[in-house]
Parts: C-alpha cells; structure tokens; sequence
C-alpha cells in the first residue's frame, strides 16, 4: 500500500483520528459500530474524509489499518497495538526482514555512540532490520550504522510525520527513506511532540522487533518502558554493561539484575536470533587515548596479559585500565580468558 484508496475504511479512520480524540476513544467507537465508516458518521469529526486523505497523499505519507494487508505482523500481535500506522517509505522494511531494536539515552557518552552505530552496522550487515526512535543520542547513532551498512532502518515517532523531530534530524529522515527504511507513527500529521506519545510511541518500537538491545540507560530514561513493553511482548531484552559508576549505566545494571540478558557485542544478539557469526568483522578504532594505550601494549606482546602487566606497561591507573578493559570487551575488540585479557 503506498498511499490511501479513497474508498478504504483508512479514509475514515483518518478522518476521525485527526480530530485527535485518543486510542482508547477510538477502540471504543469502533467495538461499537464495527467498522470506521460507520464510526465517522455515527460521531463525526469535523474532519473531511476526502480531503484528509488528499492532504496525506500530498504529503507522501501512507496508512495502513490493523487486519490490512501491509500492517506489520509483529504489530499485530502485541497488547494494545496501533489501530492503523502512518508511514513514509518502504513500509516493507517494518515486516519482511528480521529486525531488532537498538534503544538509549539522548545525552549518550562518545562511547556509548560508538557501539550504536557498531551495532546498527553490525546487525544490518547480518541482513537484519534495525529499528529505533531517531531521537539525538543512541537512536541517531543506530540509525547512522545501519545506513552506512547499507541496511534498512525504522524510525518510530512520537509526532506527525509531516515533520521530523527533533528537526534537526531533517537529513537523516531523508537518508532513511532513500536507503529503502520507512518512518512509522501511530499520529496524523500536525501532531506535536507531546511528552505523552513518546512512552506510546516505545511500545512500538519493541512491537516491530524481535529483539531489544539497550545501550546506556540512565536510572530515569524512557528507554526502561521500552524495556518494559518488551518483556511483555515477549521480545528478547539485551543491555549492555558499562563502568559501574556511570550514571549512563545505573538502568541499565537495574535491568540486567532483573533478569534482561548481557550484550558484549552484536554476536550475542545475532546468535540468539540463530544468525551465523559475523565474518570478518570490521576493526574497532579506539575513541580514546587509554583505549589506543590498552591496545597498544597487547599488540607489542602478542600474548594474553594479566591486568596488573597492562597497567604497569600503559602507565595508566587500576581503575582507568579496568574501565578501558570493559569499553574495549563491549567493542569486541579484547576477549578475557582466565583473567587475562587478549586481542580478538
């Protein structure tokens, strides 16, 4: 389905769904009467059908009802799950392929921004879908991995899509579409931001995944009702760990606790889905001078090196080589053996 048949019940569903009256009027309107049209001349909107829909084919924005075909079977099968969904692009990208959500802070550390795109890069290269929230932070940083793996990304939004948000993220909007991803809200066009529709909007992105990987969750971060909506969508929950201290990671270590599975790196995620390992992955560049230290002092000895070896040949501290050690685990680029700790 590429944009609405005026004749569809999606005309009238748009229709009443632009006077914003809410999901759960909505699901009650339509338990009643049956069917849209029906529920549109039965409680009106103020809206034209006709002219509504004319108003998204202009735009270049599709709508696909649940029970249509078209509507991603992921979506289908989740509580509650959106009535119908606006879109941009190849709406195919949200059912045809395997796909797993990467999820995270919007104030995200160099690092954390790092494994983003390693794991967007990494999962599409593996022929999955990777869907996230194309919020700053983690999200954009997944999403710019998978493009530059040539893959195909899923933008969920908590707004209209007739604009971009944040607005800054324009040109990534674009790439997305032009890379054959889709743009995906359960909002008519001209919806704000509004605080409420983000924690809606994450049930949705778990929803079209098979797979959750959180990375850097603070203690108070949206990204844990993702979590949330995952477990009950019976969706794969990874998290990946960080320095104990960061308050990037203090949600995420609550979530591990609570029993979501640990990601060192993209392997983890793809074997569990049954995808073979990755071939020939590709070399991680160190974002910060301990880390080309660290690395600098295994590749001169060519052997497994206890911590203390490590720390006495870089001239750096205990604590700074123990958090260097774990940044470079989660990059895949040190693998630790019996204590000791040796390039991958």
């Amino acid at each position: 389905m590429n944009e609405l048949d005026t004749s569809s019940e999606a005309v009238f569903y748009n229709a009443l769904n632009a006077a914003q009256p809410g999901y759960k009027t909505l699901r009650k309107q339509y338990a009643r009467h049956g069917s849209w049209e029906k529920c549109w001349r039965w409680h009106g909107s103020g809206k034209d059908p006709e002219r509504e829909a004319a108003a998204l084919r202009g735009g270049g924005i599709g709508l696909v009802l649940n029970g249509e075909p078209g509507y991603p079977p992921l979506l289908a099968e989740i509580p509650n799950p959106p009535l119908g969904i606006y879109y941009k692009g190849a709406l195919a990208a949200a059912g045809s392929t395997p796909a797993v959500a990467v999820v995270g802070t919007r104030k995200a550390s160099a690092a954390g921004i790092d494994l983003a795109r390693e794991f967007g890069s990494a999962l599409a290269a593996a022929g999955c879908a990777v869907v996230s929230g194309m919020a700053l932070g983690i999200d954009a940083a997944a999403h710019a991995g998978t493009l530059e793996a040539r893959g195909r990304t899923i933008a969920v939004l908590a707004n209209g899509l007739d604009q971009p948000y944040p607005s800054s993220h324009g040109r990534l909007a674009g790439n997305i579409i032009e890379s054959g991803g889709t743009m995906i809200s359960e909002y008519p066009p001209g919806t704000p931001p509004f605080q409420k529709n983000f924690l809606q909007r994450n049930r949705l992105i778990s929803g079209l995944a098979q797979a959750v990987v959180a990375i850097e969750v603070p203690e108070r971060s949206g990204v844990l009702a993702t979590a949330r909506f995952a477990v009950e969508q019976n969706r794969d929950l990874f998290v990946v760990p960080g320095p104990v201290s960061h308050p990037n990671y203090e949600g995420s270590h609550r979530l591990i606790r609570s029993g979501a599975m640990l990601a060192a790196g993209p392997r983890d995620v793809l074997a569990d889905l049954g995808f073979d390992p990755l071939p020939n992955p590709r070399p991680v560049i160190a974002a910060t001078p301990a880390e080309e230290s660290v690395l600098g002092v295994m590749r001169a000895t060519g052997r497994p090196l206890a911590i203390d070896e490590i720390i006495e040949a870089a001239t750096l501290t205990s604590s700074m080589v123990n958090q260097t050690l774990t940044m470079l685990i989660l990059k895949d680029a040190v693998r630790e053996e019996g204590g000791r700790y040796a390039l991958r």
